[in-house]
């Protein structure tokens, strides 16, 4: 058991993207660089001004990630994102200061941090999604890593808090230097080129450039749409349930002992299963699983608070755990759309992570308008929420749908019968929908998980079908079947 969980994980990601999530909570997550009651109301305007400028950033890098891309193998602008990071979280902690001194290190603190996070972010991303076999249980170790080192950096004297978290981003983009800069991509990414991210992208664009006119087919349609929804819906919970901090609440130890006693347990149930379970289940089960019981968690958080009126210990605790586990979720199942979308991890990861922090913004805005005097009327809004969640925006079929393609181009046999399948279908001039519906439906799928796994309507896959069987002069899947079996032949 344990040799598997050394083999399946890469110790870059966690050691980098472990410091660089203690890094993210002791800036944005419950503040170690705001130590005094008096500078809650400028944490509040810091948080929510770095949170704009975040989102700009990872949308900016998200369209522009062939730039982004090249950034992360340059040692020069690892350099700069380092310094970046260092002046911006310096600034952030001088922000209180009186006159112009404080209004220029809030804003180098506003600009530096928000678009370094994104640096950072669409960094780690890309690697989690490119080079990172299994991401779920990379994640658990990472957490694992970041959560006791932001407990320590909470024992520190003030002082010596500000200058180690002012050097952790440097720590973490030495590590992917030093030991993930030259890890090889996953075999199902080596061959991803920019250009066919930028078509998936762009479709409507590269047509018109490559000369394409109204005859080319639509559009594949794309699970962004969906998956950026669930995320700002999830972000607007995790605000709500007061994850964002708003200058009040506990003191910084107190949190990070929450923190650290909410993550342990689930965290390691966590990395056990997904790393070293033996049983039946695939990683798409696991990670559905991993899913549901956050939903559950989050929920059962929620009614607890109702219950008892007061967002106490056993509130903080449960809630930090539900919060954990989503993260997890959502990171794990951009790393699986960057695998099976044909866009770029980092337009994913980073288009993914803006929506859950304007869900932050939008839930932050919220709780600032109902107050405590709504505290009820919160907690019914938020439940209704996460409930609309899992049950429309993100429902559990719908991630099997993006899991499932991940999972049958990890095995060397899908991959020949696929290699078959697109032989036959150059023979017979299938257009590349049509490519797609056969080699599914040839694997055993129905219409339905067709239309699901394509994101289109069980009609337009009929309608593929009948277009194929007529193409390829075949009368039943059988025959079908039989005509893939003769090419590998």
């Amino acid at each position: 058991m344990f040799r598997e969980l050394r083999d399946g994980l890469s110790w870059a990601f966690v050691a980098g993207f472990g410091i660089n999530f203690a890094w993210t909570s002791s800036v944005f997550f419950h503040s170690l660089l705001f130590t005094s009651a008096g500078h809650s109301f400028t944490f509040s305007n810091f948080y929510l001004a770095s949170m704009a400028v975040l989102i700009v950033s990872l949308a900016l890098m998200g369209v522009c990630f062939p730039v982004a891309r090249k950034s992360f193998q340059k040692p020069p602008a690892l350099v700069c994102a380092g310094i970046m990071l260092l002046v911006g979280t310096y600034g952030a902690a001088n922000a209180s200061f009186d006159g112009l001194p404080g209004i220029a290190c809030f804003w180098a603190g506003v600009l530096f941090t928000g678009f370094g996070s994104a640096f950072m972010l669409g960094l780690w991303g890309w690697f989690l999604g490119t080079k990172v076999k299994t991401p779920a249980a990379n994640m658990c170790a990472a957490y694992l890593l970041a959560t006791p080192l932001y407990f320590l950096l909470s024992l520190l004297p003030a002082s010596i808090t500000v200058a180690v978290v002012g050097l952790l981003p440097a720590l973490s983009l030495w590590v992917y230097f030093s030991f993930g800069r030259n890890t090889d991509d996953l075999p199902s990414m080596a061959k991803r080129t920019d250009a066919e991210a930028a078509e998936a992208l762009f479709p409507a664009r590269c047509a018109a450039a490559d000369g394409e006119g109204a005859n080319s087919p639509a559009p594949e349609a794309s699970p962004i749409p969906r998956i950026s929804i669930a995320a700002v819906l999830a972000g607007v919970v995790l605000s709500l349930m007061n994850y964002t901090p708003s200058g009040d609440g506990p003191s910084n130890f107190t949190f990070a002992l929450y923190f650290l006693l909410a993550s342990a347990v689930p965290l390691v149930c966590f990395l056990l299963y997904f790393q070293a379970y033996k049983g039946r289940s695939s990683a798409a089960d696991r990670l559905v699983m991993a899913y549901r019981i956050a939903v559950l968690v989050m929920v059962g958080s929620v009614l607890l608070s109702i219950a008892i009126m007061d967002r106490n210990l056993a509130f903080q605790e449960i809630a930090l755990a539900g919060y954990i586990c989503l993260k997890m979720v959502f990171w794990s199942l951009f790393a699986a759309l960057s695998r099976t979308a044909k866009l770029s991890p980092i337009t994913i990861f980073c288009f993914g992570e803006g929506c859950l922090t304007a869900g932050l913004f939008i839930g932050n805005q919220i709780s600032s308008v109902l107050g405590l005097q709504f505290a009820s009327a919160t907690a019914a809004l938020t439940l209704a929420i996460l409930l609309a969640t899992y049950m429309f925006a993100l429902p559990e079929r719908k991630m099997y749908a993006m899991m499932q393609e991940q999972e049958d181009d990890d095995e060397p046999r899908h991959q020949r019968f696929r290699a078959r399948c697109e032989e036959i279908a150059a023979a017979y001039k299938l257009s590349r929908r049509e490519t797609e519906v056969f080699t599914l439906f040839a694997r055993g799928r129905s219409s339905s998980r067709i239309a699901d796994d394509l994101y289109v309507s069980s009609g337009t896959v009929s309608t593929h079908l009948r277009n194929i069987y007529r193409k390829l002069d075949v009368h039943s899947r059988q025959e079908l079947l039989d005509l893939i079996e003769g090419a590998g032949e």
